[in-house]
């Protein structure tokens, strides 16, 4: 049996409502229970009238974004409730000077009063239904990592990543047995990985993931790869309150600009605020402050990217940005630069981009698929989960692996075409927004200016030049 766990570090009792509906549909499909908070187990009418978010983004009864049907006061009544209640919530909270330090510290540290009521659920749930093989999470916790590993449940993480609408076309998530900001074991896959393969593989470029994962608005930027950028260093400052990024890392956004500013003028520094910092102005006077409507557009704008521990550090290294990345053990680590200490440019390897988008991310159907779950509950090499994610997304998008038999230049072109199904008016649209190539202009404009000197020559040493050299001198004089 796998079990849904749902526990917030957010003010708002139901933030993760989405995720507890999407997780519904899951327990009701098998015949699972949950355990969350007692708040997501109110009617679903209730919090329909309140216009709460998983009833946005719908088309009839169906959330397109989250991709989860909406629920009904029947569902409820159906499903397997293991409520985690105000009044046992409280007393993990109370063992906290302030609320804040409970949403930092219930992430990394153990709390005795937590794993008793983790316990306690897991207890009655194989008592009234039978053993529990796993549990499922968006967030993972220290207490919750104890309990599993005492009862001999295997703990699994998951999670969104950078790739979601309305930029990407296709979702992926967070999915592993391990908490997310632990760099070293992921690291570990990556080397397993290479081992395992020893160069055989196939990879697609940055361009062919671009052409692959972009929305069809977005699919210019992938002909911006290596455009020219106006600034050295971007840098992400993040929301006024975030739990998971202060517990898994101990720096500030000011000791970071302070850092950046020894490597760059202020004027060499562009700054992107995050939509939920409550004073977006607080920079505007010494730095440029970024509008973009896209992270894309941003990013391509700078030479290096610098966040604590963001999916745009990922953004960056897909666009062949270097990556700083600030977080103590944050995912990848690898592939990019984690000390402000000295300027670098780390272009990340296509290998380990290949690897982190089918080996390490796994599409959004497949971490809801009860089979799925069980498969890789047998632990799979991560070769054989490469290559089933791989296989999965290129069916989905009508590929195989025979596209790695063509050009790269036939690959984009068939992706672009069969797998996104641009009409030829659409390709030759977005061919059209291809970036003027500075290289084959410098040699078009070099090869016209030989051609005018040889013209020139050509006429100084002609029969007819000299003959007139005369009547040339006489009309100098003539007009001086």
């Amino acid at each position: 049996m796998i079990v849904p766990f749902l526990f917030g570090i957010e003010k708002n009792p139901i933030h993760y409502l989405w995720i507890f509906y999407k997780y519904m549909e899951f327990a009701l499909e098998n015949d699972y229970p949950i355990i969350a908070e007692e708040a997501y187990f109110e009617k679903p009418s209730v919090y329909k009238k309140q216009k709460e978010y998983p009833f946005l983004n719908t088309e009839g009864n169906y959330n397109v974004i989250h991709e989860f049907r909406i629920p009904d006061d029947d569902d409820m009544d159906k499903l397997k409730k293991y409520p985690i209640t105000k009044l046992e919530k409280n007393k993990v909270i109370c063992c906290y000077k302030t609320e804040e330090e409970f949403y930092k510290e219930i992430l990394i540290k153990e709390n005795k009063f937590f794993e008793e009521m983790i316990s306690n659920k897991i207890n009655q749930i194989e008592k009234d239904i039978g053993h529990i093989s796993a549990i499922i999470t968006w967030t993972w916790y220290k207490s919750l990592e104890n309990v599993c590993q005492e009862k001999n449940i295997t703990l699994i993480l998951l999670e969104q990543t950078t790739f979601r609408p309305v930029t990407y076309r296709e979702k992926f998530g967070y999915f592993q047995f391990y908490d997310k900001y632990d760099a070293t074991k992921n690291d570990n896959d990556y080397f397993k990985f290479l081992a395992d393969n020893k160069g055989e593989n196939d990879y697609f470029s940055r361009q062919e993931l671009l052409a692959m994962f972009l929305s069809k608005e977005k699919l210019r930027y992938m002909y911006h790869l290596y455009s020219l950028p106006e600034y050295e260093f971007g840098v992400n400052i993040g929301p006024d309150h975030d739990p998971l990024q202060e517990a898994n890392c101990h720096k500030k956004d000011e000791d970071i600009l302070r850092q950046v500013n020894k490597l760059a003028s202020k004027e060499k520094i562009s700054l992107r605020i995050h939509p939920m910092r409550k004073n977006k102005d607080e920079y505007k006077d010494e730095y440029n402050i970024d509008s973009s409507a896209s992270s894309l557009e941003w990013i391509l704008k700078n030479r290096r990217i610098v966040s604590i521990g963001s999916n745009l550090a990922f953004e960056a290294m897909l666009l062949g940005r270097t990556s700083y990345i600030l977080g103590d053990n944050f995912p990848y680590l690898y592939g990019g630069v984690s000390s402000l200490n000295y300027i670098d440019d780390k272009i990340c390897d296509i290998e380990y981009l290949n690897y982190l988008i089918f080996g390490y991310y796994v599409p959004y159907q497949l971490m809801f698929d009860k089979d799925y779950i069980k498969w890789r509950l047998e632990k799979p090499s991560i070769t054989e989960i490469y290559n089933y994610n791989l296989e999965f997304v290129l069916k989905k998008m009508n590929l195989s692996k025979d596209i790695f038999k063509l050009s790269p230049n036939e690959r984009v072109t068939k992706i672009l075409k069969e797998s996104q199904k641009l009409t030829l008016e659409e390709y030759k649209a977005l061919e059209r927004q291809q970036p003027k190539n500075l290289k084959k202009e410098i040699k078009d404009l070099e090869s016209q200016l030989e051609q005018e000197k040889r013209q020139i020559s050509e006429l100084l040493n002609s029969r007819s030049w000299k003959l007139t050299k005369p009547l040339r001198f006489i009309s100098k004089k003539i007009h001086r």
